[in-house]
């Protein structure tokens, strides 16, 4: 009975080894030497990097990429590796960059909870990415403790010029002086829940293999909190934050007109706080800079360009406002003088008033949807205070995908008999049809598509002409396509073909998109 139980036990033992090491052959371990990190990726992906894309020639050739071009986008956006499902609509991809903001965090585990809440409000709600395309819905600190660490917990979308590109889960995070980010983007669909569970699957592989000491702009941990607005009214101004005690910042105040700048020095205290009180001493422009010291190493410079006048109502604007717009919806944002009125004019009508908020904030929001010229005005007044006239003209445009889209949308799917049947009904209407290109030719100038509604073994039924501005590719013939076309009613009324031929009760259509 003993060693019955003894080679019974030995025999799982086997089976659950086997069965251990397949599914570890059943993914791949990738490590990230630039940023000490490593993960690992299911096999039923497929994975890119700038290693394994020699080996990707198939994908290469069915997604219509040149290796060049995918080194030179992972290149350009810091992409250490891409990992798309089998559909091909779902890409989990893994970057690291470097810039101001994560060289002065280096890592989010090693910083104060402050500076932690400033970065995770700075994607939602603050949303301070949108000119980059990118609109956060969710922004949430998960400390996966170990070898993973903190990450934030992220969901967006990313548009070019108002059309949705993708939408994506993410994880975020700071560390070893990256930004580094683990995505699952979506394409054509929308995100699901099963998404965000492949997503934490593979993130939960995460590990970093190395953790990098703090470099002195790290340890040394400013934040600003307060800084001056372009223009101000105010002969005092502060800049403020929060950095290590012990850290010296010196500020150069200089004038325009005059040759002699003041100079102030303040230490950050024992509760890691600093300011930098200035007082302008006559109205004018200034520019402020300001540098940080610690452990002998001079470590930042901010500059802060001020106007300064007593009956100046300020006005910042966060962002410049386009001379082409291509969304539906046009946001102006900015700071200013508190509780000044803002009187608002689109196209020469009066379109609202509203006011600055007591925290010194505006947010306007226009309606875009029309193409054509726009021409706004803003201004801005306060009692005591000059007034302030700003005027924004742009033009309204589409891109190619919008004017597509709509195309799409306005079509109707009428059978082919249907169209023969009510022409006075479906004339002069855009209609989507699925059809096979059987004859491309030219006549009369005209490119003119033959093309069949249906198909009976090797005999194609259910003809119709298509006319079209642009020449179509020979490539096409034989397929079957999308159309989306306006409906001219019968050929016969329209369309000679050639040798004088024509035919009675053929459909007649105009090109305006084929997919």
């Amino acid at each position: 009975m003993g060693s019955k139980f003894k080679v019974l036990f030995l025999s799982l033992a086997v089976i659950l080894c086997l069965v251990g090491f397949a599914a570890n052959a059943q993914a791949q371990e990738y490590v990230f030497g630039k940023i000490n990190a490593a993960i690992t990726i299911p096999d039923d992906y497929t994975v890119i990097t700038e290693n394994t894309i020699d080996a990707a020639s198939q994908w290469l050739l069915t997604n219509e990429k040149t290796k060049e071009a995918v080194l030179d986008d992972f290149a350009v956006r810091g992409v250490l590796l891409q990992a798309w499902n089998e559909k091909g609509d779902a890409c989990l991809e893994v970057t690291a960059v470097k810039d101001e903001t994560s060289e002065m965090i280096f890592d989010v585990d090693e910083q104060s909870s402050d500076a932690r809440g400033a970065w995770r409000v700075s994607f939602y709600p603050k949303n301070l990415y949108e000119d980059q395309g990118f609109s956060y819905k969710s922004s949430n600190w998960k400390n996966m403790g170990g070898d993973i660490g903190r990450f934030l917990v992220l969901k967006y979308n990313h548009e070019t010029d108002g059309v949705r590109d993708y939408s994506a889960h993410s994880r975020k995070t700071i560390k070893n002086g990256f930004i580094i980010s683990i995505d699952m983007k979506v394409f054509g669909r929308n995100l699901t829940t099963q998404d965000n569970t492949a997503l934490n699957k593979i993130w939960k592989t995460w590990r970093f293999t190395k953790i990098e000491p703090l470099t002195n702009v790290a340890k040394a941990k400013i934040s600003l909190t307060d800084s001056p607005l372009k223009e101000t009214k105010s002969r005092k101004v502060s800049i403020a934050g929060n950095a290590t005690e012990g850290v010296e910042f010196t500020a150069v105040v200089m004038s325009l007109s005059s040759t002699n700048p003041d100079i102030i020095k303040v230490t950050a205290d024992k509760r890691n706080k600093f300011e930098i009180p200035i007082i302008f001493a006559q109205q004018g422009v200034y520019l402020i800079t300001v540098t940080a010291n610690y452990n002998g190493e001079e470590l930042i410079e901010w500059a802060f360009p001020v106007t300064f006048r007593e009956t100046l109502l300020a006005v910042d604007f966060s962002a410049e406002v386009p001379t082409v717009v291509t969304t539906d919806e046009l946001k102006i944002r900015g700071a200013g003088e508190p509780g000044a009125q803002i009187q608002i004019l689109m196209n020469d009508k009066p379109l609202a008033n509203k006011r600055i908020t007591s925290e010194g904030k505006f947010s306007l929001t226009f309606d875009t949807s029309k193409e054509g010229d726009y021409t706004i005005v803003l201004v801005f007044s306060k009692k005591g205070l000059q007034n302030r006239r700003f005027k924004f003209d742009f033009k309204r445009e589409q891109t190619l995908e919008q004017k597509n889209q709509i195309i799409i949308d306005a079509s109707v799917k009428p059978t082919y008999k249907g169209l023969l049947e009510n022409i006075d009904k479906y004339k002069g209407k855009l209609i989507y049809s699925q059809v096979y290109i059987t004859n491309i030719q030219n006549i009369n100038s005209q490119n003119v598509l033959t093309v069949a509604y249906s198909k009976k073994g090797e005999e194609y039924a259910d003809i119709a002409y298509v006319i079209s501005d642009t020449e179509i590719s020979d490539d096409l013939l034989n397929n079957t396509v999308d159309i989306y076309s306006e409906y001219l009613g019968l050929a016969n009324e329209g369309l000679l073909l050639q040798n004088n031929e024509i035919a009675d009760n053929i459909p007649l259509l105009k090109l305006n998109l084929i997919k």
